[in-house]
Formats: C-alpha cells, sequence, structure tokens
C-alpha cells in the first residue's frame, strides 16, 4: 500500500517568516500544512496546495497582496483565513489571480483593502483566471480609492468564478460594485451562494459589464445598498442573467431599481423579488430599455418606490408567465403596461 503524503509542515508559530522560505522554490504539485499566523506576501509560482491546520492564518500586514498567483498554475487554499492585504498601486488586496485555476476550500478572506485611486477587489481580483469558492466567505473588504470597484471580488478579462455554498458579505466600493463587479466576457456563477449587505455609490451587491453571464442557483441577494442606481443586481446591456430558485430581497436603491436594474436580458425562475426600496423608481426591477425581463413562476412584491413602479419600472420588454406582481407600493407596474398586471 501506498504512504499517504501529508505534505510538508510549514509551522509560523516558530518561524513567522516559515512561509515565505517554504514559497522560494517549492516542488511544483506538492502539499504545505500550515500552522500559525504567517506574515508576508506570498506569491505561488507553480502548482500547489496550501492547507490550513488549527485556524492558520496568512497576514499580509497591511504592505501589499497577500497571496498572489503568478501563471497558469493549479492552486489550492484549503481552511486558510488571508487577510490584512493592502494593494496601493494596482487592484486586489487579498488575493490576485493572474490567470491560474484556483480552489478556495473552507476559507475566509477578510479585512483586506485595494487602495489605489482606480483600484478594485478589496477582497479578490480574478484577472484572466478561473477562480471556484467551496464554503468559503469574502468579507469585510473595501475598495476605498475614489474611483474604487469591487470591493469584495473583481472579476475581470474573460474570467470566470463559481461560488458554491459560499458568502460574500459586508464588503465596500466606493464607486462601483459593493459585493462583486464583472467585467467584459466573465462568468458568475452562484450556487447555494449569498451575496449580502455590501454597499457602494452604485450597484451595492453585483454589477456586470458588457458581456456577462451571470446564474444564480437557490442563491441571495439580500440586504445590499447603493447610493444612486441598483441596490442588489445591475444587469448591463448585452449582459444574461438567469435567477432559479433564487431571492433578491431586502436591497436599497437611492435611486432606481432597489433588487434588479436591467437593461440586459434577465429570467426569473421560480424566483422572488421581494421587500426592496428604491429612493425614485422601480422598488423592485427598473426594466430600463433596451431591458428584456422575463418572470415564469416567479413573485414580485412588497417592494417600495417612493415616485413609481413600486413593483415593476417598465421601459423596456416584460414577459410574466405564471407569475405574481402584487402588493407593491406605490403601484405594481408603471409608466408603460405590462400584459398580466394590474395596478
Amino acid at each position: 500500500m501506498a504512504a499517504i503524503d501529508h505534505g510538508i509542515l510549514v509551522d509560523c508559530n516558530k518561524n513567522p517568516n516559515a512561509l515565505l522560505l517554504a514559497l522560494s522554490n517549492p516542488q511544483p504539485g506538492s502539499t504545505l500544512r500550515i500552522k500559525g499566523v504567517c506574515f508576508g506576501n506570498f506569491v505561488i509560482h507553480t502548482d500547489l496546495t496550501l492547507i490550513g491546520v488549527d485556524g492558520a492564518v496568512l497576514d499580509g500586514h497591511d504592505t501589499g497582496t497577500t497571496v498572489t498567483i503568478n501563471g497558469a498554475f493549479r492552486v489550492k487554499l484549503n481552511n486558510l483565513i488571508i487577510t490584512h492585504g493592502a494593494n496601493s498601486t494596482t487592484s486586489g488586496g487579498g488575493i490576485i489571480n493572474n490567470g491560474g485555476t484556483v480552489t478556495l476550500n473552507n476559507s475566509t478572506v477578510r479585512n483586506n483593502t485595494a487602495t489605489a485611486s482606480f483600484g478594485g477587489g478589496g477582497g479578490i481580483e480574478n484577472n484572466h483566471g478561473i477562480m471556484t469558492l467551496n464554503n468559503s466567505t469574502v468579507r469585510n473588504n473595501t475598495a476605498p480609492g475614489a474611483h474604487g470597484f469591487g470591493g469584495g471580488f473583481d472579476n475581470e478579462n474573460s474570467s470566470t468564478v463559481t461560488l458554491n455554498r459560499s458568502t460574500v458579505s459586508n464588503n465596500f466600493a466606493t464607486e462601483i460594485g459593493g459585493g462583486f463587479e464583472n467585467g467584459p466576457h466573465t462568468t458568475l456563477k452562484l450556487l447555494y451562494s449569498t451575496v449580502g449587505n455590501n454597499s457602494s455609490g452604485e450597484v451595492g451587491g453585483i454589477d456586470t459589464s458588457v458581456p456577462t453571464n451571470l446564474t444564480l442557483d437557490h442563491s441571495t441577494v439580500s440586504k445590499n445598498s447603493s447610493g444612486t442606481d441598483s441596490g442588489g443586481i445591475l444587469v448591463t446591456p448585452g449582459t444574461t442573467a438567469t435567477l432559479y430558485r433564487s431571492q433578491v430581497l431586502d436591497n436599497i436603491a437611492g435611486t432606481d431599481g432597489a433588487g434588479i436594474f436591467n437593461r440586459g436580458k434577465t429570467t426569473l425562475k421560480e424566483s422572488t423579488v421581494i421587500r426592496n426600496i428604491a429612493g425614485r423608481n422601480g422598488g423592485g426591477i427598473y426594466n430600463d430599455s433596451p431591458g428584456n425581463l422575463t418572470s415564469r413562476r416567479s413573485t414580485v412584491e412588497d417592494n417600495t418606490a417612493f415616485d413609481n413602479g413600486g413593483g415593476i419600472y417598465n421601459l423596456g420588454a416584460v414577459t410574466l408567465r405564471d407569475s405574481k406582481v402584487r402588493h407593491n407600493h406605490p403601484n405594481n407596474c408603471a409608466p408603460t403596461p405590462i400584459p398580466g398586471c394590474r395596478g
């Protein structure tokens, strides 16, 4: 019987610089088991697995990005806390993934920041990469620069992110995308996951650029807030968004589209948009031209707009199939009539 490879033990309790030394020339495909709090800006340039033992921490000590993956490598980060990364020149406070296939399992990315004027990805910057988060959390990260974007996560340049039973919460960006910023030709998929309590000047939860593929499956976008448009989700022209058995609830927008601001193609399947509040129009959904919204066996209810279109404010095309738009204030659908929607 072959012996089980338990990996190389890296004990930062004994030497806080032990991980920096271990990463200087690691064996490709090897496993490092990490104990204690490791201080430094850690660069990975080969296939590698890092496994935390007993609450291990990778601490950037506010001197740069905590973890950087440079190249098309396969990297796993398991049972780790990644914190105190601070990038003042570009994007990515906690993690930068430049082209790798990176998986986080049972890990937390928290209290990181990208402070550059045009900095994004306070928690994670995914650039030309593929990232999967399983049972992991991205929280309390910021992009506070004058044009900060993607407080929790910045997904750019044909990259893909999948969240599986994971959470992006309590992140902040000055300008746009408190939870997520998704650049052109990106894909974001949420499975049994939550984007909640994030905030930004515009688009509190999930922002999309042209084109993006966005899928929510049994997931929730809740309690996000925006100073202007789109408290929960912004769907731009050319973007396709599909929500299946998901919820958009309790989001707030200072102006329009508290739950969903749709200018692309959005489909709701057995989903709910409830209790969102807009300071102007579209409490539940603002469907702007050229937006195309289809609702199948879904519900838009108990949303509020202080001006018009409490449920759906429609300037585009809306199709309701076995769906309900009800109990919204001051009305359900306005100003363009929607077949099947009353009041």
